[in-house]
């Protein structure tokens, strides 16, 4: 067993001196090696940051998340996966809405959320969620509230951007030149 460890350490060491040759080339490779035990998986990176970015990385996908999107809804579910777009697949998902002292869940399961929506996204401190001082309702119940809460606020969007047009001389939402 000791013959065994000492051959396993040589790998490890060729492997961290290999690292290290192809990082000063400007390579960003990232070597993996088995240690001692076989369960554990260590990461060999020239730059001890490296190894919290990777510990960071991983926890996004143990909690419960937060996300909003530009129409104003609020999704809460577990993260399971995402791209360089930002696009997101949320496990468990509730849509939450809000009015007064009050809120509502509607259960999606698994959702899939395209990157140019996303405004926010955040892990939800599971214990803080408990005590939310809220008190919550049937979504039926709450959903015509929550439908006048967003035509008011349409209205006054659409009241501000007239005056700041009229005055100010901001441009029309929508023109030329808004394509996005």
């Amino acid at each position: 067993m000791y013959v065994h460890q000492q051959q396993r350490s040589k790998k490890v060491s060729q492997i961290i001196k290999k690292s290290s040759t192809d990082h000063r080339r400007g390579s960003h490779t990232l070597w993996i090696a088995w240690t001692v035990r076989p369960s554990i998986l260590w990461l060999f990176h020239p730059e001890p940051s490296y190894h919290l970015q990777f510990v960071l990385h991983v926890s996004l996908f143990a909690g419960k998340m937060l996300v909003i999107l530009r129409d104003g809804r609020k999704l809460h579910g577990v993260l399971r996966s995402y791209d360089q777009f930002a696009n997101l697949v949320l496990e468990d998902t509730v849509e939450r809405i809000y009015h007064g002292n009050a809120f509502a869940e509607s259960w999606h399961g698994l959702f899939l959320i395209r990157g140019e929506n996303v405004v926010l996204l955040g892990e939800i401190d599971l214990d803080q969620e408990d005590e939310v001082p809220l008190r919550q309702v049937e979504y039926h119940q709450l959903q015509p509230y929550h439908k006048g809460d967003i035509e008011a606020k349409k209205h006054r969007d659409e009241s501000r951007a007239q005056i700041l047009y009229e005055t100010k001389g901001f441009s029309k939402e929508g023109g030329e030149g808004d394509g996005y």
